[in-house]
This record gives C-alpha cells, structure tokens and sequence, in this order.
C-alpha cells in the first residue's frame, strides 16, 4: 500500500498542477487558492517522503511538469505579450527603447502587423517604453524568430527558461553541500509549484537572475573573481535588481581579489548595459523606471502601512511621495546592513538578507519576485522564505474582480505570518540551532 502511494502522490501533483494551469483562469480565485494549496501539501509531503517516493522519480516528476507546460499560454499574467512585442521589434530592426508600442507599430508593414496588433492590444504596458534590459530582450528576439504564432514564440521563449531551471538544479545539487546543508533541499525548489508556475508557465525570468546568483556564489566558492563577476553580472544583464548586492560584493572578497571582481564586474557590467547608454533612450528607460516606481502599487507591505499612516496629511498620489522615500530607504538599509552584517555570516544569507530589505521597501510585490531570494536562501539554515512562497500566491485573490482589488485581511494573512517566522529566524533564535528541513 505504501509503494502505491509513493507512486500515486507524485503522479497527482501532476495531474492537479496540469488542471490548474490548463483549467482555471486568473479570476477563478477560490479554485486557484485550493489546487495551489493542495499541491504545495502534495509537494511538502512528498519531500518529506523523498526518501521513500525515490529522489530520481521527485526529479523526473519535476521536469515533467516543465515540459508538459511548454504549449502552455499563460493566464495568471500577460507580461508576455509585452516580452515577444520587444523580440518581434529587435527583428524588425527597431529599438523597442525608444519608441512607445503604438509607435513603434507604426513603423512597421508587411505581414507581421496583425500579429503585432494582436500583442499589443492584449499588453499591460502600451503607456511606457520597454524596462526591460538589454541582455533580457536577446531571450525576446530569440523567441520572437517563431514568426507570426503565437505558439512557435512561447516554446521558444520556454526553451532557455526550462535549460536555466535544469542548471539551477546543478548548481544548487553541488553548493548544498559546500553550505552544509541536506542534497535533498534540491527538491524544494524542483517540485515547488511557486517556482514551476512563475518560471515555466507565466514565463517570467527570475529563474535566469537565480542561476547567475547562484553561479556567482559557486565561483565565489571556487575563489574565481572573475567568473562570480562575470554571473553576478549575467543576473543584473537580465533584471537589473541583482545590483542591489553590489554592497554585499564589497567585503566578500580579500583586497586582491576584491580588485579583479570588481574590474570584471564594472567591465562587463558596461558591456551588457551598453545599448542604454544613449542619451534619449536613457531618459526613456529612466522615464519608464521612475513611471513604475511612483505609480504602481500592487501587494506590498510596508508601502500599504506608510500609505495609510500619511492619508492623514497626503490627500492626493502618496504613491508619488513616498514611492521615492521608500526608494532611499532601501538604498540606505542595504548599505548599512551590509556594513553592519557580522563577518561570521555568510554570503548565501547576506544575499537573503538583502532581498528581504529591498523587496520589503517597494511598492509593487508579485510572487514572482522572491524567487532568487527563495532560491538562495536553500544555501542558508532560514525556513521563512519557504513559507513566503505559500503565503504570497495568495495575492493572486485581488484578481477575483475586474479591476484587480486587494483585500487587507489577505494582505495580513500573507506578512504577517512571513514577517514573524523571518523575526523569530533571524534575531531571536540563534542561527546555529535552527532546524532546517
């Protein structure tokens, strides 16, 4: 009977994980929170069991359910209309930078129009220029050689993000040791459906930004400035946010090496960043930035507090206020931590720490979000990110309506829960006695 639940609990997780992706729209709330509840139970148990259900079936299961997501369109987000836009315009010869969609379109003949059209009426972002930076938009032109169907462009966009998912696994299957921790906390990020869902189905490359964190700490590990460089900068290339570990980078390394990583760093660094650097389409990406920053506000934390404290006094776009307050704050928090942070500490918790910080300051936090820190933070002795990756799918909810409407009680059921396992982890119970899973 065991045996037959061994082999029956992996199978289901699959079978519930194809329903939901193939099934269920993004306002289908409840339905979405009970399979998305029911497969992280599946998923617990069977790392729990994965000595039982077999550590090469978990895997298999694991790369099944990538695989059976490539003819996949997504429907919990629509980044992508935006993500195969930008690669149809770099075929096009057009620098997806400087013109805004409805421009750009306007540039363009022939055959790919309609297709063109069709992307761009179902974007979020006709208002702004891409932000999206430049080593991100080579995976778009890549995507985009599908032509005009849809179909061809999302297994190609897939293909990178599911060969990246493969070397997470590598990496992290030859650092756990190196961090003293259990080969098997693998399996928590290969079956987390968090991880499966955003990366493979929504199409989202944060798993890309994790492999080059996690490559960096390797060669770190190696003491090979120049390769962590050279990863630390392929993650920044893809979402720029890797950049906030430049201050942790300061005293990683002994003065000599310290040197060649940041040599390395800075050079390639321009390289990646290059294409920005003109004056006008600088000011659009830096126009598009600020545009995000001071006008979108979607599951945040301290952001919804201060917001609420200062309607007080602020009647009118707090957002415009304190969006850049917050900002600073960040900035501010991440170098005097980093400054502050005990040299016994090291680097995998350092990086947790300080996505923790910067992620906790901001106005907009989509699930996607928190998968490097989830990723790095398997390296380290803290459990809590674990539960982040339950708790923030729960922001999903707000989609329920048409538009989008947040609950507070569900804001709450999601940070606090968070907030005080990450308390309790990091200042109250000494790290050293920590169970990890």
């Amino acid at each position: 009977m065991k045996a037959l639940v061994n082999w029956l609990i992996p199978i289901l997780f699959l079978v519930l994980l194809l329903f939901m992706v193939y099934g269920l729209q993004r306002s289908e709330a409840l339905a979405l929170q009970v399979c998305f509840a029911s497969l992280f139970l599946l998923f617990l148990y069977s790392y729990w069991k994965s000595s039982e259900i077999g550590f090469t079936r978990l895997l298999i299961i694991g790369l099944l359910c990538r695989l059976a997501l490539i003819p996949h369109t997504p429907t919990l987000s629509d980044d992508f209309y935006r993500f195969l836009f930008d690669g149809h315009l770099l075929l096009q010869g057009i620098n997806p930078y400087a013109y805004l969609p409805t421009e750009a379109l306007q540039l363009i003949s022939g055959e790919p129009v309609p297709f063109l059209h069709k992307l761009l009426t179902a974007m979020n972002s006709v208002s702004y220029y891409s932000i999206y930076p430049p080593l991100h938009q080579a995976f778009f032109a890549w995507a985009a050689l599908g032509g005009e169907s849809l179909l061809w462009n999302l297994v190609l966009l897939r293909i990178p993000l599911i060969l990246g998912e493969i070397g997470v696994a590598f990496l992290l299957w030859k650092l756990l040791p190196l961090w003293n921790q259990q080969a098997r906390k693998l399996l928590l990020y290969w079956l987390n459906p968090l991880v499966i869902l955003e990366i493979t189905g929504n199409l989202h490359f944060e798993g890309l930004v994790l492999l080059g964190l996690l490559g960096s700490l390797w060669f770190y590990k190696t003491s090979k400035p120049m390769l962590s460089a050279g990863l630390w900068t392929f993650a920044i290339g893809i979402k720029l946010v890797p950049a906030i570990l430049g201050a942790v980078w300061l005293r990683a390394y002994h003065p000599i090496k310290q040197k060649v990583f940041w040599i390395t760093a800075a050079f390639l660094s321009f390289l990646v960043l290059f294409p920005l650097f003109q004056k006008e389409v600088f000011f659009n990406f830096y126009q598009s930035f600020r545009l995000y920053q001071s006008s979108f506000e979607f599951n945040a934390s301290i952001y919804y507090f201060l917001r609420f404290i200062s309607s007080f006094w602020l009647d009118y776009n707090p957002i415009g206020t304190l969006g850049p307050i917050l900002s600073i704050l960040a900035i501010m928090g991440l170098v005097v931590f980093a400054w502050l942070k005990p040299k016994s500490m090291d680097l995998a918790t350092a990086f947790v720490v300080t996505y923790v910080i910067y992620l906790l300051m901001q106005t907009t936090i989509h699930p996607w979000y928190i998968i490097p820190l989830f990723g790095s933070s398997l390296l380290t002795r803290m459990n809590s990110p674990l539960l982040w990756t339950y708790v923030i799918f729960l922001s999903y909810s707000a989609y329920a309506t048409d538009p989008a409407q947040e609950s507070t009680v569900i804001l709450l059921v999601q940070y606090l829960p968070f907030l005080i396992f990450a308390t309790w982890e990091f200042f109250i119970k000494p790290t050293r006695t920590i169970t990890t899973l």
